[in-house]
């Protein structure tokens, strides 16, 4: 059982990585067509929060040996 439940963990996390990095790209593709204020604000507060929780279910990934 808890080497199912670790299985299922890390597909879970692998699917939220792919998912924020796939955000991340689609930002970072779109900013540059956006002007200065608050929509571009918004896209640079999204992408930094894609980043990091991309970067922490990284993290988790490899600690678990996936």
């Amino acid at each position: 059982m808890n080497g199912e439940n670790n299985e299922k963990t890390a597909e879970f996390l692998m699917e939220l990585y792919k998912n924020m990095k796939m955000g991340s790209d689609s930002i970072v593709n779109i900013s540059s067509k956006v002007s200065e204020g608050p929509l571009r604000d918004e896209l640079t507060r999204q992408l930094d929060t894609y980043e990091k929780y991309s970067a922490k279910a990284s993290k988790m990934l490899l600690s678990a040996g996936q």
